[in-house]
């Protein structure tokens, strides 16, 4: 009889403890990674060309902190048309933001913005080819 009592309490004790899990894990955040995740997927072969026609540039863009400041630096280009700076948070969607690019350098103020890591990506179009650069800065 002691030792029924003994698989009792473990078997009590595991579904106590799977339970604990399966609470634990529904309270957890899970965002996709962008708020338009299948969207990007789809355009992501565009990206891959952006990225290679940054690659094959001169002077290749440059991105640096300052304190609470990113710096972001691209080539002046013949035909600037247009840019944008997106700031992701990889720990918390909710600190994410875009920005215009200005050439050459865009400053963009993270003051206020928890510490951690940022995923910087910059697009922007010159003379009609587009170009793409990402990197990360820790804050």
């Amino acid at each position: 009889m002691k030792s029924f009592n003994t698989v009792i309490v473990a078997l009590i004790a595991f579904m106590g403890y799977i339970i604990f899990l399966v609470i634990g894990t529904m309270r957890t955040n899970v965002d996709l990674e962008y708020v338009d995740y299948y969207q990007k997927e789809i355009e992501y072969q565009g990206q891959i060309d952006a990225q290679k026609n940054t690659e094959n540039l001169k002077k290749q863009p440059l991105t640096y902190i300052d304190k609470e400041v990113v710096y972001v630096e691209v080539p002046e280009g013949s035909d600037f048309q247009q840019g944008v700076v997106n700031i992701y948070r990889t720990s918390n969607s909710e600190d994410d933001f875009s920005t215009n690019l200005s050439v050459p350098v865009s400053e963009i103020s993270l003051a206020g913005k928890p510490k951690g890591l940022y995923r910087v990506e910059v697009s922007w179009i010159d003379s009609g080819k587009h170009y793409f650069y990402k990197t990360e800065v820790n804050l």
